[in-house]
């Protein structure tokens, strides 16, 4: 979009948020189960 100078409504819509948001909130449920996992092995 910023690149391509293309700003035409709907092109900063839901799918640009979850492509920002969705890898974020897959890193958060990674650590937590990463420190589950840890805290039951000790």
């Amino acid at each position: 979009m910023v690149v391509a100078h293309n700003f035409a409504p709907g092109n900063a819509g839901i799918i640009f948020w979850t492509d920002l948001l969705l890898p974020v909130f897959g890193f958060v449920l990674l650590a937590l189960q990463w420190r589950y996992e840890r805290r039951r092995v000790n």
